[in-house]
């Protein structure tokens, strides 16, 4: 049961008004209905454990605690600033009696009541700044429970509530030293001495401004926008006495604080789950001035912010690390004195209106010492709730025992998450007990449970074969040279028999030209069977084939140089270019066979196959024959891939899909159903083909499977049993299409992979739904091959964490031909293993599956945040009117910006509701600033998006021209209000509040504002939602609307 003792009614001094500190109003603001984590508890909360204790007692110590300390009677003002009254409307103690077992045993009713209390949202605009509860249980045993608002108190203020209520209560009488100096006064007091060196920590601040990182980009499981209450979870793990003294030893012996020892233990705890390795940390300071004899008595909220970036990009030793963040903290404190850090993170708002909350993920700087026993018991518990924090870390200590304290919101990260967080930060901490860690960079573990998951599904070994590329088809057209190979065409076909033939007549030409074993070959023919046989001729003589069809001439050029290439097999003289020798392929053909293939070992060249170089250079990757075959082998056996099967040769040779699909069935006496150039180009034929051939499997990019679906009719793809889907973003919607096209017959295989690791290094059935993945899961390494997903230094990823996909195992290729540069960045040693680098962004999710979230080369920074293109595409296609979509960024500085191609699946789409939509799905800095209705995205050469296409479609020039005024009504009646709070005047509809200067503190007064002018009620999360002129106007012109459809229906 609970009861209150009699109310308190005290009479004391009183103040006239005076403003909110910064991080005060920060509180205050952060806490309003309409905040992002905000509508929650701002408070600190501390249990006293003791026993027999009186509550009369403790009633009459509270009330002589409030009269000492005026901070406990303060309230926020209407008008934005506080004031200290006379008396404090608290209504007194509640008791709770524990007795009886009804509700669960003591400890369980402990822990609902504390969770009761954390709850409960003080009101500082009423006075009602803190609470106390006494909890008595049967055996004398007794809890104080204490809760104060950070509005009215600071961390440090709460031991000296501690201490003075303790000695009230063991003694009514005694007499404490006075606080005759007020908070008011503190704060008059500071500000004139503050004021001279405004200026410098003015300039100091705006020029750090444009380089400070922005928060940590840690995993998230729901928007912070969609959590409306915010319920707090906190861990605990605890370092030994002995351990923890000899950490403060070995922080003492560098030359470091214990503080910034732990923070930079945080620190690189973050950077391991961090995409990004620049973040910036928020770390509360709860200094004050000694002003006054009185001042290490007075209780007040002088928390101050200290904005602290960090950069775990490259290794450091944890020493140098630590002195680093040590005096940069020192440095960014002394300037924050005169100048906030909450304002600091204001003008981060104006400089990036785009985003609201800057530093999340705060560091305490205060390490709570449980140790002083007192009449009312020992303090056993602290914890506290700030509106707008992701992230809070505290340490305390109990008897010697450190506490190791993690709060966070419940739901906001993936589950486990934060767990995982603090049990690496635990043994890190731990390791720096030992002296030696301090002078080696930070490796930290990933949780066992991880490394346990990634071990077996990278436990991929399996034997193999040892045959040659071309083994395979050989073989069949020995013993079965009357089955079909090739067939295109109305009716025209080749046998394995006939194609071996005129494939051992190219290796003759070869040997008549002095083409050496193991020399690459140029293959400069169109499709066709004549391309299939100059192939396998190639490997037949012992050589290695690389691919040069429908490349520009220049192009080629550079190609057949880096390649080192003498022979071309083409169809014209004039194709080969001057650095080669031309064979053609109708002299070829009137050559006497050779007798058979040449023989080789497994790991001789097989090809090369040229992909794009970011320098404009091409790079041609080496695949020995090990390595494609392992790959054809494992996707045979794993797909019961046979001689029944036939397979669409849809893409390119200069593609390497194009690999299985002229090995992946001729090994196994399956057919190749070729394309001529005018088909590739016709999608509206491509289902006809797979009729006509009765085509058993599809392998292409997703873009053309998609072109496939919507061209073909589904009676057309009734024989295809097998869809290997790879190259690009897989669309959630792609497999459920598939499947309705099929009956359900296909399986739809995403596959991924590079060149460099032959076709492919991983596969993942679709089987049904996938709602919580926005793309088809990139899945699971193929036979002897591995992955890693590293950071920047080359360490492993956590779950949830996005990194660069490396790919390790038997599908690594040799290296690129004749760029000894390129291959030693893009193939690299790790633990004595061969790893290609892929460029990859993919992350691992729990259970060992690999999510593609696209490339690093695809990223972009908009103001100051790394975006990754396809997010932001995925959103578009979750759009019900978007049909196919691509993003790009274009534009320098300020004013670079994304741009929208939507390709629309109605006729007359609704672009405000497309927009609407991605601004759900997206923060706003993600959100396309122009959208452009296309009819097609255009594709690349290999049916992947052409970014460079679609920057050609929109100028790069984005010089600010004056935007149309607002307009009359709404527009211009909001732009006045705009005028009166901003220093910057609006011009354009499409002005920016936060662009203008705006802030969370100015957003707040234009809400209310508006609802004192015009009735209309809006929250701050709408506002800084609808940003612009036109946005906002077009909020209130619907609320206005809404109100007077409700007036008109009301009664009378």
């Amino acid at each position: 049961m609970s009861e209150r003792v009699s109310q308190l009614d005290q009479q004391s001094d009183h103040s006239d008004p005076f403003p909110l500190t910064p991080v005060q109003e920060a509180y205050w603001i952060g806490r309003q209905e309409g905040q992002v984590l905000g509508s929650g508890g701002c408070h600190v909360y501390a249990e006293l454990d003791g026993r027999d204790i009186h509550r009369t007692r403790l009633q009459d110590a509270v009330q002589a605690l409030v009269r000492r300390h005026g901070m406990l009677r303060m309230r926020v003002l209407g008008d934005g600033r506080q004031q200290i009254m006379s008396r404090s409307p608290w209504p007194g103690l509640t008791v709770h009696n524990l007795h009886g077992s009804r509700n669960g045993t003591t400890e369980q009713q402990l822990l609902a009541l504390r969770g009761r209390i954390t709850r409960q949202c003080l009101d500082p605009s009423s006075g009602q700044v803190f609470d106390v509860h006494l909890s008595v249980a049967a055996d004398g045993s007794a809890r104080v429970h204490l809760l104060f608002d950070l509005i009215a108190v600071d961390a440090r203020s709460l031991y000296i509530l501690v201490h003075d209520l303790d000695h009230l209560y063991d003694d009514p009488s005694a007499s404490l030293p006075p606080v005759d100096f007020g908070f008011p006064q503190y704060l008059a007091a500071e500000s004139g001495l503050l004021t001279e060196d405004r200026d410098e920590a003015t300039r100091y601040w705006q020029r750090l401004l444009p380089d400070l990182p922005g928060k940590p980009d840690l995993p998230l499981a729901k928007s912070p926008e969609s959590i409306s209450e915010p319920p707090l979870h906190q861990i605990e793990h605890r370092i030994p006495a002995e351990m923890w003294s000899r950490l403060l030893d070995n922080a003492r012996d560098h030359g470091v604080t214990l503080a910034m020892a732990l923070l930079t233990a945080y620190a690189e705890t973050l950077g391991l789950w961090s995409a990004e390795p620049r973040f910036l940390l928020n770390v509360p300071f709860f200094d004050r001035i000694m002003l006054n004899p009185a001042v290490p008595r007075l209780v007040g909220d002088f928390t101050n912010l200290v904005l602290v970036p960090v950069d775990v990009s490259s290794p450091m030793s944890f020493v140098d690390r630590a002195r680093a963040l040590q005096t940069s903290f020192l440095d960014n404190l002394e300037q924050s004195q005169a100048f906030s850090g909450v304002e600091v993170l204001r003008e981060l708002t104006t400089a990036r209106p785009h985003t609201t909350n800057h530093a999340p993920v705060v560091f305490t700087h205060v390490i709570f010492d449980f140790q002083e026993q007192g009449k009312l018991g020992n303090l056993t518990h602290v914890s506290g709730q700030t509106p707008q924090v992701w992230l809070d870390y505290v340490a305390a200590l109990v008897d010697g025992e450190a506490r190791l304290l993690w709060q966070t919101v419940d739901d906001l990260f993936p589950p486990g998450m934060v767990e995982e967080m603090a049990a690496v930060h635990a043994n890190l901490v731990c390791q720096l007990a030992v002296d030696d860690a301090w002078s080696r960079p930070v490796d930290l573990v990933l949780p066992r449970s991880q490394r346990q998951v990634r071990a077996t599904v990278n436990d991929t070994a399996a034997p193999e074969s040892g045959a040659l590329l071309h083994d395979g088809f050989f073989h069949f057209a020995t013993e079965y040279p009357d089955r079909i190979a090739l067939v295109w065409g109305e009716n025209s076909q080749m046998s394995y028999g006939q194609l071996a033939d005129a494939a051992l007549r190219v290796t003759a030409a070869l040997d008549r030209f002095g083409a050496r074993r193991q020399e690459p070959i140029g293959i400069a023919l169109p499709r066709g069977p004549e391309q299939i046989a100059a192939i396998l001729g190639v490997l037949a003589h012992g050589a290695a084939y690389v691919p040069l069809v429908g490349q520009p001439p220049h192009r080629q050029a550079r190609m057949t140089r880096q390649a080192g290439i003498r022979h071309i097999i083409t169809d014209s003289g004039d194709s080969a270019g001057a650095d080669a020798q031309p064979l053609l392929y109708l002299d070829a053909l009137t050559t006497p066979p050779s007798m058979k293939p040449a023989r080789g070992l497994p790991d001789v060249l097989a090809y090369v196959n040229f992909t794009s170089g970011s320098t404009g250079e091409p790079k041609g990757a080496e695949l020995p024959h090990r390595a494609a075959v392992n790959t054809i082998d494992d996707i045979n056996t794993r797909y019961r891939v046979g001689p029944q099967d036939r397979i669409v040769a849809v893409s390119s040779l200069n593609f390497d899909l194009s690999v299985y699909d002229i090995f992946g069935v001729l090994s196994v006496g399956g057919s190749l159903v070729l394309l001529d150039e005018e088909q590739v180009s016709a999608p509206e034929t491509w289902g006809e083909l797979v009729s006509r051939h009765q085509a058993t499997i599809w392998n292409s990019v997703p873009a053309l499977l998609d072109l496939l679906l919507k061209a073909a009719p589904a009676s057309m793809l009734s024989t295809l049993r097998l869809a290997l889907v790879s190259g690009d973003w897989i669309g959630r919607d792609l497999p459920g299409r598939l499947a309705d096209a099929t009956r359900g017959r296909c399986r739809f295989i995403a596959m991924g992979g590079a060149t460099e690791t032959a076709v492919w290094s991983n596969a993942f059935e679709v089987l049904g739904q996938l709602p919580d993945w926005p793309s088809i899961p990139y899945g699971f390494p193929l036979r002897n091959q591995h992955h890693r997903v590293v950071d920047q230094q080359g360490r492993n990823r956590p779950d949830w964490v996005p990194g660069e996909l490396w790919i390790g195992g038997a599908g690594v290729a040799k290296g690129y031909r004749g760029n000894p540069e390129s291959t030693a960045s893009r193939f690299v040693e790790h633990e004595g293993e061969r790893w290609f680098r892929t460029g990859d962004l993919v992350r691992y999710r729990p259970g060992g599956v690999l999510e593609f979230l696209g490339r690093i080369d695809h990223q972009v920074k908009i103001q100051g945040y790394r975006i990754e293109l396809g997010e932001i595409e995925t959103a578009l296609l979750g759009c019900e009117q978007v049909d196919r979509a691509a993003v790009v960024a274009v534009g320098t500085g300020l004013a670079r910006h994304l741009v929208a191609f939507v390709v629309p699946s109605i006729d007359r789409p609704n672009l405000e509701k497309i927009r609407t939509q991605v601004a759900t799905a997206l923060p706003t800095y993600m959100c396309p600033a122009r959208y452009y209705i296309v009819d097609e995205v255009p594709l690349s050469a290999n049916g992947k998006i052409d970014r460079t296409a679609l920057l050609s479609w929109t100028s790069m020039d984005q010089a600010a021209v004056p935007g149309e005024p607002p307009r009359p009504g709404w527009e211009q009646k909001l732009a006045a209000e705009w005028d009166l709070l901003l220093e910057n005047k609006v011009r354009s509809r499409q002005d920016n509040f936060f662009g203008l200067g705006g802030n969370s503190v100015l957003a707040t007064r234009l809400a209310r504002a508006l609802r004192t002018k015009f009735s209309t009620q809006t929250s701050v999360r709408e506002l800084f939602t609808s940003s612009t002129v036109a946005e906002m106007a077009a909020l209130l012109a619907s609320r206005a609307d809404g109100q007077i459809a409700a007036d008109r229906k009301a009664p009378e």
